[in-house]
């Protein structure tokens, strides 16, 4: 089975990346990188106090949990191209994903995917959306949930690819293990890990029995823009809970609900 893989420049796509590749081919990947500029990029928020904590604080955590994730050493044994938000919808990416003739496609990581990419996908091919559906679509839905006080619900989703941002039907969902002393990135590292690692299982699925299964979306949630956030919504994780939104919940402090996921898991039997 031929897996094409569109994805970020980042350790934490690449953990999925290394674990697929040991267990299946991955024939191709399309690997955005951010755009090159002869302007400097303009930050209103870079000398913010807390906005610089916590994307310091996410590299840190996230160098902990990937150590020894290294995207460039893990390329040299995969075909790919390199593509930023302007050249990942051109001719030459939908032209490789055809040359390299996948029968799935997963995309994690890069911006919205149009029509020219869509049409030319196999039957087999999905998301993996950092964020439960449909409760937390879009941008920044680990940090949405951990600012609406719902650490329960810092999941991720593999659905099917379709062309409603976050929309297709949904394969399969999982949530990390919360422990005492997690902070919010340890919550978003700990449940990529987890779908990665899911991943893999599910796709010794779709190579025996050809298909996943799925379910369609039901009940309403929201759609987050990067717009939306601002620093200031970042007073309530830091400064109000000190990043102890877990052990609150752990300690039965703020009452949230849980999430009812959609396992597709449970139809492995006894295939593995």
């Amino acid at each position: 089975m031929r897996i094409f893989l569109l994805t970020g420049y980042s350790k934490r796509y690449f953990y999925l990346v290394e674990n697929l590749q040991n267990k299946h081919t991955i024939c191709g990947m399309a690997v955005q990188k951010a755009k090159p500029s002869d302007k400097p990029v303009i930050n209103p928020y870079e000398n913010d106090r807390l906005y610089q904590k916590h994307f310091k604080l996410r590299d840190d955590t996230e160098n902990y949990y990937y150590k020894g994730i290294n995207p460039d050493n893990i390329l040299e044994n995969i075909p790919h191209v390199f593509v930023d938000c302007d050249t990942l919808n051109q001719d030459r990416t939908v032209n490789y994903i055809r040359k390299c003739r996948p029968d799935v496609l997963i995309s994690f990581g890069v911006t919205y995917l149009k029509k020219d990419i869509l049409e030319i996908c196999p039957d087999n091919s999905y998301n993996i959306h950092n964020g439960l559906v449909p409760w937390y679509k879009g941008s920044s839905a680990h940090f949405w949930a951990f600012y609406f006080l719902e650490p329960t619900y810092a999941g991720c989703t593999f659905h099917k690819l379709a062309r409603r941002l976050d929309g297709g039907e949904v394969v399969h969902q999982c949530v990390g293990k919360l422990e005492i002393g997690d902070g919010l990135h340890d919550v978003s590292c700990k449940s990529l890990m987890l779908m990665s690692e899911d991943i893999c299982r599910l796709m010794d699925i779709l190579d025996v029995e050809g298909k996943l299964n799925s379910t369609p979306q039901k009940g309403h949630g929201r759609m987050y823009l990067n717009k939306d956030f601002r620093p200031e919504h970042l007073r309530l994780i830091y400064e109000m809970y000190d990043n102890k939104i877990v052990d609150e919940y752990l300690k039965g402090n703020i009452n949230c609900g849980i999430p009812d996921l959609i396992n597709g898991l449970k139809y492995e039997g006894g295939l593995l």
